[in-house]
């Protein structure tokens, strides 16, 4: 099986709830090592470094950015209420 792409735990998680945007955000970034920190983005170098391509990396976007609402399906999972808002999150020490 072929590697669509690379996402943490929360990326993977908002996704099965419903956001629309497949991402990573810069604390997530932090924690792999993989970050060109004055960018706040993925590190070409060391990406190329430990071999894994740039296209199979989401985008970095900032935390409290809405990329989408609870789906009809994972409220029904969840009790969440259908069309809350997704909003991207960061870690307990770096926001």
């Amino acid at each position: 099986m072929k590697c669509p792409g690379v996402v943490n735990g929360q990326e993977w998680f908002l996704h099965k709830l419903g956001s629309e945007e497949i991402f990573s955000d810069p604390s997530s970034l932090t924690l792999n090592g993989m970050m060109e920190i004055d960018k706040l983005d993925w590190s070409r170098e060391i990406c190329e470094l430990a071999g894994i391509p740039m296209d199979k990396l989401p985008p970095v976007k900032t935390p409290m950015r809405q990329v989408g609402v609870i789906s009809k399906k994972a409220a029904e999972e969840t009790g969440f209420a259908p069309g809350m808002p997704i909003c991207v999150g960061g870690g307990d020490q770096q926001c």
